[in-house]
This record gives structure tokens, sequence and C-alpha cells, in this order.
């Protein structure tokens, strides 16, 4: 199976515009902020941004990584997330087998490593849409099946969880979310690549440093769900 250069090169192009909308989700999602109706502002003199401040990537390099308007700097957060969705592109290309389906989990386990890595909740939000999104992709209109149905149901969620049974939930459902993404071999090879990470981690994790100490199972298992959604195909039947 050979890459169809027109699909991938759309992915390329389109991935720093996901990682920017994965950046406003992982802002603002945790604090039941508002995510598609919200105009974003400038963090230090709250002025709305305009579209040409948006653009991912060139807008903050031909800024300067300051705010047009007050010049105070916007930091690297979201130029950060945005190359990071460009990584699922490039290694789901660089197999012999191109998977879009991995790039579609890459993408979607962003927000959920980043706040797990940061000490922010992973809330039920992001555990359902990662799992009708591996369900979606089981079939073959599966991008049109995912925005259709993981949207709406996220947007509905947010507008009523209540943070400590979205916490709670999500925390039941993840695992869930992850395995609609592999088949019957591919969660076994996820649940014993996740136990050798999980097991060190449990037992010497008071002598991590301060900064990943807090990390929980969720990283490692939800990041060997998706190597094996990557390579699985290769080295699994």
């Amino acid at each position: 199976m050979t890459a169809d250069p027109q699909l991938w090169l759309s992915l390329f192009l389109i991935a720093p515009i996901v990682g920017s909308f994965l950046g406003v989700v992982i802002q603002r999602l945790p604090d039941g902020q508002p995510i598609l109706w919200a105009r974003s502002k400038c963090d230090s003199c709250s002025h709305s941004l305009s579209w040409y401040d948006l653009f991912p990537i060139f807008s903050w390099i031909f800024l300067r990584g300051r705010c047009r308007y007050c010049g105070a700097k916007l930091g690297v957060f979201f130029p950060a997330i945005e190359l990071a969705a460009l990584l699922p592109v490039a290694a789901g290309l660089s197999i012999t087998v191109p998977s879009v389906k991995s790039v579609l989990l890459g993408w979607a386990i962003i927000p959920i490593l980043v706040l797990d890595c940061t000490g922010r909740p992973v809330t039920l939000v992001l555990g359902l849409a990662l799992a009708l999104l591996g369900l979606a992709t089981h079939m073959a209109w599966a991008t049109v099946v995912s925005m259709a149905i993981a949207l709406p149901v996220a947007g509905l969620v947010a507008c009523l969880h209540e943070d400590n049974i979205s916490t709670s939930a999500a925390r039941g459902i993840l695992p869930l979310g992850l395995a609609t993404w592999l088949h019957g071999t591919q969660v076994i090879a996820t649940i014993a690549m996740s136990a050798l990470l999980v097991v060190p981690i449990a037992i010497w994790g008071n002598r991590l440093p301060a900064a990943i100490e807090h990390i929980s199972w969720r990283s490692p298992a939800i990041l060997c769900a998706w190597l094996t959604c990557l390579y699985g195909p290769i080295f699994l039947v």
C-alpha cells in the first residue's frame, strides 16, 4: 500500500490548524470555558485577536512571539502544540504501510497527554471523543462520521459536566476509548507494553523529578496504544 501524495500533503497542511484547535481545547476545556464560540484574546491586554493573528505557527513567527496590540510575550505553548500535531503525520508517513488511522489517534491523544503531564484533569469530553473517533475509524467514511458525532457530543457534555463527575468518568472511559482503535492482538500488545512502563513508575514513582512525579498510568498507556496503532499492522496479525 503506497501513500496518496494529495492525502498526505493535505494532512501536513491541516495539522497545524488541528494543533491550534487542540491548544484551545487544552487551555479551555478543564476550566469549563467555551471552545467553539469564544474569541481568542491576549492573556495580557484581553484584546480580541483578529483572524490574521491566528495563522498557526506563522503568525507567532511574524509577530516574534509578542502580542500585536500590547507587545506582551505570547509564550510558546500554541506553536509547540501546532508543531506537535505534525509529528503523527510524519510518523504515519514514515512506515511502509502509511496509516491515516494512527494520525487521527495521534491528534486525539495530544490534549490528554498534555493535561495528564501537567497535572490537570482529563475530562469526560476527551474520553468520549477518543472512543467515538475510534469507533468511527472502523468505517469507510471515518473522517466525516467522527467529526459529525464527536464534536456535537463533546460540546453538549462540555456544557453539562461537573468537574468531579467528568474526571471520574473519564478515568473509566479512557481504556475503552483506546481499545476502540485497536484489534485483539494490538490490545494485548498495548497492555504488555504499558505494564513494562507503568510498573516501574508505580514502584519508583517517588524518585521521579518533581515536574513529572504526578504523571499517571494514562500517559504510558496512551503512548503505547498509539505506537501499537502505528506499527501494529506491520508486526502484529
